[in-house]
């Protein structure tokens, strides 16, 4: 059965659908034997909304996502470190601080990944709708919903996979640290972070 590869954008997907020679089919779209490929879209609703519809077009043994994250201060993570993820989870900062509380969701605020680990550190992602971009926020937050690392997509692609029963998995770059320096720091490494995902997610694979 054919793998579902994934990510946010295609300069995070292209380095790799180069390697494995698949075919471009269209805008973040590439085919090969064993293997497709799908840029998502960014955020964690588009991604997710995107990805049910493709899993309803083939059936896919797997989802894997690369893609970049950022990691909270006060965690043992550097820019240009490639990891692992065990959990995702959504969270909002107003629901964090107490002025809001969590609706019931099927699945879960947090949901576990599969079976791939790929012999890295692995992480608990979180996700919101926005990017963390104040330091202080950052702190608290970390130490509030628990995870190391915040990404945009993630569980929205966990949760596409979840719903469609389809076991996920992730690999990040690690492209900055989250709060006030964050987004020139991920400009400053976002491609050449998800093209060391791409190359070390290929041999991952070749190895079986």
């Amino acid at each position: 059965m054919t793998i579902l590869i994934t990510s946010a954008i295609e300069a995070e997907l292209a380095p790799l659908a180069a390697d494995l020679g698949a075919q471009k089919l269209g805008d973040g779209r590439w085919a090969c034997e064993g293997y497709e490929l799908a840029a998502l879209g960014v955020g964690m609703l588009t991604a997710g909304l995107n990805l049910s519809g493709i899993l309803t077009q083939s059936p896919y043994s797997e989802v894997i996502f690369t893609g970049s994250g950022g990691f909270y201060p006060g965690h043992p993570y550097e820019i240009g470190q490639l990891v692992g993820v065990n959990r995702t989870l959504i969270f909002d900062p107003s629901a964090e601080q107490g002025m809001g509380h969590y609706a019931q969701m099927q699945g879960g605020r947090q949901i576990p990944s599969g079976p791939r680990r790929f012999g890295l550190s692995r992480v608990s992602v979180a996700c919101g709708i926005a990017v963390t971009a104040d330091d202080l926020a950052a702190q608290k937050l970390t130490q509030s919903h628990g995870a190391q690392v915040e990404n945009l997509e993630l569980f929205g692609v966990a949760m596409a996979a979840w719903r469609a029963e389809r076991p996920w998995s992730a690999l990040l770059g690690l492209t900055n640290q989250v709060g006030s320096q964050g987004k020139k720091q991920w400009i400053d490494n976002y491609q050449s972070l998800g093209a060391q995902a791409c190359r070390f997610l290929g041999e991952h694979l070749r190895e079986g």
